[in-house]
């Protein structure tokens, strides 16, 4: 290389660190003033205005670097790439923005938008623009969702594991545990193993319920192993339980998906119904896949081992919820006999296990003393007509009121499935135990969504299935549909880390206050006050229970070991 060359190479390097310096500034300028703006007129939260900023920047940014800056042809491919770059960048950003400044808005958006330049040069001149070779196949953008898209998956990953280690104890966290502090592992479990005895002998039996303690009794880190975990498990039964083909994109599509269309985030962040309600939900698992096509049938009839393990597996459903397990066993029993598998004896062991752990539930005398506890506190009376049909139009509003979106979401998909594929019979099995699971909650004296948890999870199968079939078919449309979800996902996520770190602050306010009081001798007790969601936040992202706390400070009090009571 000539010493002409290697001057005007060094020269064209520097221009392009200029010209990208300049675009930076004129995307900075955006930013910054699109998210002081929606801090001015919409609202003061700094995630919910940096995102804004992020994406009228990022469009401006991504063609004025390609054309401008790197003189790369604009592609779609190239987009995603640029904003899985400046996405994860921009949280990297605002997380530490947060540690840096802490008491003005507006120089917070400045560092974010100072530190974003910074992380993002060098990546995309190595990566995101870097030359390609011509790769026709690479326009369809089907083969290669693993190796380009990849980051949009672990950036939901990161989402919600960031969400889930900040959530503090709250609701009915606090009435089964209590504060610990030099314990060990296995003291903590000890205590676990005999309060969760204490509450199958007075109040719940449930599996899930004595989960709970024993996870809410363990070091933390413990539990965000376990959630995390979870998330894993639900998108991977959501992506085989309909059809098993396609599991790698199916489950590349339900985490992009999932946060978009579920109706209630507690289930994922509420620890006490993570643990409760979600994980043993997991259980159903054998029953979804196993029982909804015939070769899946037969292979359970011949594999002694899966028939084990699904036999443990019902068996601890069963024990779990009270409306879960006779559901499944109609859907079980029907799918058997269109499959004409009636006669094979095999199949009915899972059942009876399952129906068995039911029975044990329903046969505890605290399920008993609780069951009368609440219909004694919601005066039912299911001889009343009045009464029952109360409970119909109770449970038909709070089910379309958490449920809507899901609902409509899982209709089009079904209705799209049934034009593609016919009205197969393993399409319309799982809408047995949605609607068996649904009109069960009839039966109960009041009416929580996150009861409607099996059907939730049915339906988002129809709706990720659906998304497969649209994908499958129309590559190119399906890519945009897939790469909008994953972007709603980032917003909603995004604002639940706002939500959940404002709830946080508050409750770990609260909970310090306690502590100084607990030093000091607990001579007097701590006033407490009520956690406020500042921005009226609905059921999809927080369910705020600080309504059962303040009623019921006996049970606050005896997991600090001090005594707690309201300001007058």
């Amino acid at each position: 290389m000539s010493k002409y060359s290697a001057v005007r190479k060094k020269y064209l390097s520097m221009l392009n660190v200029i010209k990208y310096g300049v675009v930076g500034a004129i995307s900075t300028l955006i930013h910054i003033s699109v998210a002081s703006l929606y801090i001015y007129f919409i609202s003061s939260s700094i995630v919910e205005s940096n995102v804004v900023g992020f994406l009228i920047a990022y469009v401006f940014s991504y063609f004025a670097q390609s054309v401008l800056v790197f003189e790369s042809g604009v592609s779609i491919k190239k987009a995603l790439k640029y904003f899985s770059v400046q996405a994860v960048a921009l949280m990297l950003a605002i997380f530490i923005s947060n540690y840096v400044v802490f008491y003005n808005k507006y120089i917070q958006i400045i560092t974010v938008a100072m530190i974003l330049p910074l992380i993002t040069f060098f990546i995309h001149k190595f990566w995101t623009f870097k030359a390609d070779e011509v790769n026709y196949a690479d326009n369809k953008l089907v083969d290669n969702i693993s190796k380009y898209y990849l980051l949009m998956p672990l950036i939901i990953i990161g989402l919600y594991s960031s969400i889930f280690a900040i959530i503090p104890f709250y609701g009915e966290d606090f009435g089964l545990s209590k504060l610990f502090n030099n314990e060990g592992a296995i003291q903590r479990l000890l205590w676990a193993i005999d309060r969760a005895i204490y509450q199958a002998s007075n109040w719940n039996a449930r599996l899930g319920e004595l989960n709970a303690i024993i996870q809410l009794s363990l070091p933390k880190v413990l539990f965000i192993i376990s959630s995390f975990a979870s998330l894993i498990l639900l998108n991977s039964i959501i992506s085989v339980s309909l059809f098993k083909s396609h599991f790698t994109s199916k489950f590349f599509i339900s985490l992009g998906a999932l946060f978009v269309f579920w109706p209630g985030m507690e289930v994922f962040f509420w620890k006490t119904v993570n643990a409760g309600y979600l994980q043993p939900m997991l259980l159903s698992f054998p029953c979804l896949y196993f029982y909804n096509r015939r070769d899946t049938l037969e292979q359970l009839n011949r594999n002694t081992f899966l028939l084990a393990v699904s036999s443990v597996l019902l068996f601890m459903l069963g024990f779990s919820f009270e409306n879960v397990a006779p559901a499944l066993v109609i859907y079980a029993l029907f799918s058997m006999w269109l499959y004409k598998k009636i006669g094979l004896v095999k199949l009915y062991i899972p059942l009876v296990f399952m129906i068995s752990g039911w029975w044990m539930l329903m046969s505890m005398p605290s399920t008993a003393y609780r069951s009368n506890f609440y219909k004694e506190m919601f005066s039912s009376d299911y001889s009343n007509y009045e009464y029952v049909l109360s409970r119909v139009i109770d449970v038909v509003l709070v089910f379309f009121q958490s449920t809507f979106s899901l609902f409509l979401a899982a209709l089009i998909a079904s209705l799209y499935l049934f034009r593609v594929r016919g009205k197969t019979i393993e399409l319309l099995l799982p809408l047995i135990p949605i609607v068996l699971v649904v009109g069960s909650i009839i039966l109960s004296p009041y009416t929580e969504p996150r009861s409607f948890l099996l059907a939730w999870v049915i339906m988002f199968c129809y709706v990720v299935e659906g998304l497969h079939a649209f994908f499958m078919q129309n590559k190119n449309y399906g890519t945009y549909v897939i790469l909008a979800l994953y972007v709603s996902s980032f917003y909603i996520l995004i604002k639940a880390y706002n939500i959940y770190d404002e709830f946080s602050y508050q409750a770990n306010n609260r909970h310090h206050e306690i502590i100084l009081n607990i030093e000091k001798g607990c001579n007097i007790p701590t006033n407490v006050n009520e956690i406020i969601n500042k921005e009226n936040y609905t059921y999809k992202y927080i369910n705020n229970r600080d309504e059962w706390y303040l009623g019921n400070l006996d049970q606050i009090s005896r997991f600090y070991g001090c005594t707690v009571t309201t300001h007058h």
